[in-house]
Formats: structure tokens, sequence, C-alpha cells
């Protein structure tokens, strides 16, 4: 009887033995599988944001690629297609209207560009320094209108009879004229490309009344830079100033004693300058001649 109770404890012990071994073990078998698919997630994880990363990469080299080839189609058009601002301004009363183009901007140091130079300093001169009254208003528009600065203020300041009792607006009777004709015009060297200066030999001969003629020798320096700030606002005054010419300072001196001309010589002026040949041969040459009458005007001793 004994017997039978103790193999019947042994078994009940190994029982509870057995199944406490049963429970560790799917302890341990939960925590493996737990940590193996913990593994697989963590590697699933990795795998797509590799993958996220690889798609993000190629779509933005697909959209620097497409930038690239919409900047170069652009750029192939632009020579093709300038785009110029322009105002148009309307009369409230009238109706009427008109546009105000900033006009082109002249490169003094282009082979082209330094006849335009040459011929706008020639106009500038002569607008300055000639005078008779059928030609004062458009003279004093143009010397007005191709000056910038302290030189268009002192210009005015000079020029206009409201402002100055000595204008040759005031002294200078119908019959009076002052008259220049350039002989040649030269160019110095300077350190800036956008700047010239330029001197501008020229003979200015003198009428008063039935006095004989004078005739003075001058020589004008100037400093000179095309500036499309310049540029008349106006389309009337874009033929006097097209490009911007802008006298940024501007000196006279007297070279010689003044010569009284005879009735012989005067009628040469009007008629013709024996040396006229000679001068537009030099005028051609590189320096410049030509002959025009233009409005004078002397600002102070040595300058205007």
């Amino acid at each position: 009887m004994q017997y039978i109770q103790g193999s019947a404890g042994l078994a009940i012990r190994r029982a509870a033995a057995d199944q406490r071994n049963l429970g560790e073990w799917r302890a341990v078998m939960d925590k493996q599988v737990y940590f193996a698919a913990a593994v697989d997630w963590d590697a699933q994880r990795r795998l797509d944001l590799e993958r996220r990363a690889a798609r993000s990469t190629g779509i933005a080299w697909v959209c620097a690629v497409l930038s690239g080839l919409s900047m170069l189609s652009v750029s192939v058009l632009l020579p093709l297609k300038q785009f110029v601002p322009a105002v148009i301004r309307v009369d409230n009363a009238t109706g009427a209207y008109d546009v105000q183009a900033p006009g082109e901007l002249v490169r003094v140091g282009l082979a082209r560009d330094q006849k335009i130079l040459l011929s706008d300093v020639a106009r500038y001169v002569l607008a300055r320094e000639g005078f008779t009254r059928g030609e004062a208003e458009t003279n004093y528009r143009t010397a007005y209108l191709m000056s910038c600065g302290p030189v268009r203020g002192e210009w005015e300041a000079y020029f206009n009879p409201h402002l100055n009792a000595q204008s040759p607006v005031n002294t200078m009777s119908a019959t009076d004229s002052e008259r220049a004709e350039i002989l040649n015009v030269t160019f110095l060297p300077t350190d800036r490309e956008d700047l010239r200066v330029t001197q501008v030999r020229f003979d200015k001969t003198v009428t008063r009344g039935v006095s004989p003629p004078v005739r003075t020798r001058y020589i004008s320096t100037l400093t000179v830079q095309y500036d499309a700030s310049n540029v008349p606002a106006q389309i009337k005054d874009l033929q006097i100033n097209a490009f911007g010419f802008c006298a940024m300072n501007y000196r006279r001196d007297q070279e010689g004693a003044p010569q009284v001309l005879t009735s012989t010589a005067a009628s040469g002026e009007l008629f013709g300058h024996p040396n006229r040949d000679a001068d537009a041969a030099a005028f051609s040459a590189g320096s410049s001649a030509g002959s025009s009458s233009a409005t004078s005007r002397p600002l102070a001793a040595g300058a205007r």
C-alpha cells in the first residue's frame, strides 16, 4: 500500500515538473519568436526607408534634368526676344497719348559708337557756341538735353533770359550772330571705359551790328558719357538725344588773339572757306571737322 502511494506521489511530482518545464519552454519560445519578429520588423523598416530614399533621389534627378532642359530652352530663345519697358502717357483732357521709350545705350568703346560719339560731341559744341535768333530755341534745347548734372544747371542759369540779364537772348539783336566752325575733335585717354575726355578746337565768328566780324580760335574740353537716365522722356526730344549723351563738365579756353575779318574774309565765311576741304579731310582722318551755325553763350572767363 505504501509502495502504491509512493509511486503515485512520484508520478504527480514528475507531472508537475514536466508542466513547469513545458511552461519554461513556451516562455523561451515566445521570447525567441518575439525577438525574431522584432528583428524582421526592423529590417523591413530599414528596407522601406532605403526604397523611399532611392525613389526620392530618382524623382529629384528627374526634376533637376527637366529644370535644366527648361532653362536651356529659355536661354536659347532669349536672343530672339528683348523686353523693353515703355510708359504710355494719356492726356486726360484730349485723350491724346504718347509713348515714352528708354532709348538705346551707346558704349563709347565700340567702333560703331565712336562715330556716334564724334557726331554728338560736335553737335553739342556747336549748340553751345553759336547763336542766331532763328536757331536760339533749337540750340538751347540741344545743349540743355545733352548736358547733365551741374553743367545743365549752369547752362540754364546762363541762357534763360529770366535768370540772367546778360543772356544772349537779351543782349543780341536780330542781326547779331555767333557762328562756330569745328576744326578737329581729339579724344584723350582715360582710365574708365564708359567716360571720354574730349578736346574740340573750333573758330568762332562774332558779328555785332555793322562792325566787322571778329574771329577767335577756341579749344573746349569736356567729359562725356552715355547714361540711360539722360534719354529724354518725351518722344519729340528723342531726335535730339536718343542715346543719352551726357556732358558732365565743359570748359572753353581761347587760343591766339582775335582776328578782325575784312569784307572779303567775311564773305568767305558765308559762302565757302578756303581751307574747308583740308579741314574735312582732317575730320574724316580721326580728328573731326565740319561747320554749322549754332548758339553761343560765354558762361565765364575760360569756361562755358
